[in-house]
């Protein structure tokens, strides 16, 4: 009886245990790729490729005072304007053509401390797949967008020392091709 039960194990073919592990990476890998096909193109409710106008309507400056200091770049923070979300600092833009080519937002300290980076990332990753990684920056991009994230240095106020924060980044792919050559 003990040679029989040797027999029926050493018959079993080794190839159909590894058909439905197969079968099950299959299924879990195409939703991950499916997913970095599509990242979302707005942050900070601005999307990529608005109209200056657009955000002047959605993030309205203080007093007539004018948010936009050039065509190229621009910054919004909490002296500039009162509708900044309470998670934020700031917010940093550039635009390419007239139209929104990066959204940088830089979250406030207690944020930083709530939701610190590796936090963020592992949100991201569950959303977008594995990040690819540069230094001690993560990124998902797709053939249109990127998405960073990364701790970005904040002077602090009344000192030469700068701390760091948790800032989030998305732009168009062309514009984070060319900074990287």
């Amino acid at each position: 009886m003990r040679a029989l039960r040797v027999r029926m194990y050493s018959r079993m073919p080794v190839k159909r245990p590894l058909f439905p592990a197969l079968l099950i990476l299959g299924v879990l890998v195409v939703p991950a790729r499916a997913a970095a096909e599509s990242i979302s193109r707005s942050l900070a409710g601005l999307k990529l490729g608005s109209s200056p106008n657009k955000v002047r309507a959605a993030y309205p400056p203080k007093t007539g005072e004018e948010l936009f200091r050039g065509d190229v770049r621009m910054e919004i923070d909490r002296k500039s304007s009162s509708k900044i979300p309470d998670d934020i600092d700031r917010i940093l833009l550039g635009f390419r053509d007239g139209r929104l080519a990066r959204v940088q937002v830089i979250y406030q300290r207690e944020e930083s401390k709530k939701k610190p980076l590796a936090k963020r990332v592992i949100e991201a990753s569950l959303e977008y797949g594995e990040p690819r990684r540069s230094g001690l920056d993560y990124f998902w991009l797709d053939s249109r967008t990127v998405f960073v994230l990364f701790e970005a240095p904040v002077p602090i106020e009344g000192s030469r020392g700068v701390e760091l924060r948790v800032s989030a980044e998305v732009l168009e792919r062309e514009a984070f091709d060319a900074r990287t050559e």
